[in-house]
Parts: C-alpha cells; structure tokens; sequence
C-alpha cells in the first residue's frame, strides 16, 4: 500500500519534473527518503534511496561533463575535471536539493537534521536517478536545468 502523503508528494514531484513516469514504483520510490520505509512499515520500496541515488550520481556526472564540453566549450581533460568537480560537491548538491526537498517524504527526524545531513543532495540525486531510469537523459537534464545546476559553475 502506498501512503497517501507520498501519493501527494510524488504527484507534486512528477508535476514539477516535467514526467510522467510509465513506472509508478519508481517515481514512488525517488520521493521516498532512506528513513521514510522503516516509520511506514505498510510501504515496501524496489528501488532504495541509496540505489537511485547512485544511479543519480553517475546521471550527473555525464550530464555535467557533457555541460562542460557542449555549453562551456572545454576541452582540457583537467579543466574539466575540476569544473565537474565544482558542480558535483555535496554541498552544491545539497543546497540545489533543498529547492526539491518539498517533495521528499521523510520522518520527522530527517526533517530536523536536513542542515547538517545529506538527504538533500541524496534525494536530488535519487530523484535524476529515477528519471534517468524512467525517461533517459532528457528527463534527468530538465530536471538539473530546472533546480539551476547548470548554473552552479563557478568561473
């Protein structure tokens, strides 16, 4: 059985993506946090926060090394190398989660520590992980493009 508040904040999150998702469990189980499974035991995730959020990281990583190339116009491995790094910190993808997190469903005490944890970037990360999954690298790219990433270059 599905939650009706992460009914609600998958439907919010997939109206914000841009996608509709063929596969429901996956877009279910993107807005769904690492802790949110074991405070509602009735919900039984496929796809963990952890497994999407690894899926995310590697969308990421040739999203954001494609940006370099095709957008930026580098051509320096090294340059690149350190710009993609810029982009991918756990910082910058924590604060650019934070523009997401409205539609994680998490426990309460996610929710308290979302300053001094990583759930934000995870969740990001999971979320473009289960795009990816459901709609390729287009879907996954609107979604950076929506929360700014592109813009999260330093110059």
């Amino acid at each position: 059985m599905i939650p009706p508040d992460l009914v609600v904040k998958a439907c919010a999150f997939e109206l914000f993506s841009g996608h509709v998702f063929m596969d429901r469990q996956l877009l279910f189980d993107a807005v769904a946090s690492k802790g949110y499974p074991n405070e509602h035991p009735e919900y039984e995730p496929v796809f963990r926060q952890a497994l999407l959020a690894n899926m995310g990281d590697a969308a990421i990583d040739v999203l954001a090394t494609e940006h370099l190339i095709r957008d930026r116009g580098m051509r320096d491995a090294g340059e690149i190398t350190t710009a993609r790094g810029r982009l991918v910190r756990r910082s910058s993808l924590n604060r650019l989660g934070m523009t997401i997190i409205r539609f994680v469903a998490m426990t309460s005490g996610e929710e308290n520590e979302l300053y001094h944890s990583s759930t934000p970037g995870e969740s990001l990360e999971a979320m473009v992980g289960a795009l990816f999954l459901d709609g390729g690298l287009p879907a996954a790219k609107r979604m950076l493009t929506a929360v700014g990433f592109y813009e999260n270059m330093e110059d």
